[in-house]
């Protein structure tokens, strides 16, 4: 019997992402992959840093969810863009955990 502890990847994504985001973990699952949906790590009630806290500690890759949630205005165009929290949550564990152990899957016509 093997004791090889499983790699827990984070997946991140804003409400509207939940979908895509569900998907992704199960196409992770495997014998040695464990996603962690960000449900699982932002239940309500908690602060959102102590969540990261843990994701920090346990997790040794992350995968967002960039989906076209919010409008915005750069140089007089309107364009969609991923949710601000799920911006800085991809670039907290990107500098903790490296580039190369990050990837965000940008959707549709997400900016």
């Amino acid at each position: 019997m093997s004791t090889l502890r499983k790699r827990r990847v984070f997946v991140g994504s804003s409400t509207e992402g939940l979908p895509r985001a569900r998907a992704i973990c199960g196409a992770l699952t495997d014998e040695r992959t464990e996603p962690v949906l960000w449900t699982q790590e932002f239940p309500p009630g908690y602060v959102t840093i102590e969540g990261l806290e843990r994701v920090l500690s346990d997790c040794s890759g992350a995968v967002f969810v960039a989906t076209p949630d919010d409008e915005t205005t750069i140089h007089g165009r309107v364009v969609k863009m991923p949710r601000a929290n799920v911006m800085l949550e991809f670039g907290l564990l990107a500098g903790r955990l490296g580039r190369h152990n990050i990837a965000i899957c940008r959707y549709a016509e997400t900016e």
